[in-house]
């Protein structure tokens, strides 16, 4: 109220609404303050988000195209387009934008098995046992990692491989009941049905 021409104010405004469930309130915090800073990355990002959880993935989908053409290395952008790609099915496109997020954060984790991920998902097993294994030696102790490489080792046809990764999950699983699960799955996979 004290400075309504505060591109900044608004911006903050639409942080504390979107923290406390107001999408629309918002949304439109974050259009007010793109009317008066209109190049405002991180207010286009949230932007973004709020309009793909809210199903307008269209505009969604736009915004982020336009922060990327002024910042192409932007890598939150990337990564949620990539999410926005894959959702709609076009997994080239999200492998693209995940490529280009790894060359700006090859050390993200996250961005690895996201991609690899897709990899797989596309038959691409050579490339996501690369960045698996890059992963898995960077954090030994992540049984995520290691799981989706004991996967991409089944797919590959590395029966041996993907034992010993899942035998070194299972030693890292703890009490997580959906890593279990797709241990158990995993083990089945592999034919080790008494594991």
């Amino acid at each position: 109220q004290a400075r309504p021409e505060s591109s900044e104010a608004w911006f903050q405004l639409g942080r504390v609404l979107s923290e406390r469930g107001n999408v629309s309130g918002a949304v439109e915090a974050y259009r007010a303050s793109l009317d008066r800073n209109p190049g405002a990355r991180n207010t286009q990002l949230n932007l973004a988000v709020l309009y793909a959880r809210s199903g307008n993935e269209g505009e969604a989908l736009k915004l982020y195209t336009r922060i990327l053409a002024v910042h192409p290395r932007y890598t939150p952008a990337l990564v949620n387009r990539a999410r926005l790609h894959e959702r709609a099915g076009r997994a080239m496109l999200a492998v693209t934008d995940l490529e280009a997020a790894m060359a700006v954060a090859p050390a993200d984790t996250g961005i690895r098995a996201r991609l690899a991920r897709l990899l797989l998902a596309q038959g691409k097993t050579d490339r996501a046992r690369l960045l698996l294994a890059d992963a898995v030696a960077e954090k030994p102790s992540d049984p995520e990692a290691r799981l989706l490489l004991a996967e991409t080792e089944l797919r590959a046809g590395h029966r041996t491989d993907a034992l010993r990764e899942l035998n070194r999950a299972a030693a890292l699983a703890g009490d997580d009941a959906m890593l279990w699960a797709r241990l158990s799955e995993g083990y089945r996979s592999a034919g080790d049905a008494a594991a």
